[in-house]
């Protein structure tokens, strides 16, 4: 019938639509910047940016391009034959540890670029702890697409490829540290 690229490809691309309409809802219901009687500053008078939302900006941004170059290497390849294409792997964990660096320098730069000044403050604990929230819904949402994906795919097979349950873990894990990213930056927005 269809591919499990092909399933893959409508369960995310369904997650995506309702993730932006979601944010679009929001950003219409939220008040204008500088609205009478809102608390919202306008846009010239935005506050800096603290160590902890920089941090998850480019946490964000470092990710989500290491996650979409290997997804495409991946994607491009088999995605069955993972375990076995020792090179579509060692590329793909090239691809992530070149990202873990890229972030690993933005925290040393970040960390010397904010020295002196308190780190955490009360609003940033209380976005740390809100945090999760999104983290968990990120990892059931890509839980779900992989079932969805994979049940649809390997329905008359009756069995899935042993590398799926590598790739579940692996973006799991990712989805799971980009939406804390993402949890972070949505907390500064609200507060």
């Amino acid at each position: 019938m269809f591919s499990p690229i092909f399933w893959l490809g409508v369960s995310m691309g369904v997650a995506t639509a309702g993730l932006a309409l979601a944010l679009l809802a929001r950003a219409r219901s939220r008040p204008a910047a500088g609205a009478h009687g809102s608390d919202v500053p306008p846009a010239d008078e935005a506050l800096p940016g603290t160590w902890l939302q920089t941090r998850a900006i480019f946490g964000l941004v470092i990710g989500t391009l290491s996650t979409a170059v290997a997804t495409i290497l991946v994607v491009r390849e088999d995605p069955s034959k993972f375990l076995t294409n020792d090179r579509l792997r060692m590329l793909v964990y090239g691809v992530f540890a070149a990202g873990a660096l890229a972030y690993g320098l933005v925290s040393l730069l970040t960390r010397r670029a904010y020295r002196g000044e308190v780190l955490l403050d009360e609003r940033d604990r209380e976005i740390l702890a809100a945090a999760p929230r999104i983290q968990a819904i990120a990892i059931l949402v890509t839980l779900l697409i992989w079932a969805v994906a994979l049940t649809e795919s390997y329905w008359e097979a009756g069995a899935v490829p042993i590398a799926f349950p590598f790739l579940i873990f692996v973006s799991s894990a990712v989805a799971g540290l980009l939406a804390f990213s993402a949890g972070i930056v949505l907390g500064y927005r609200r507060a």
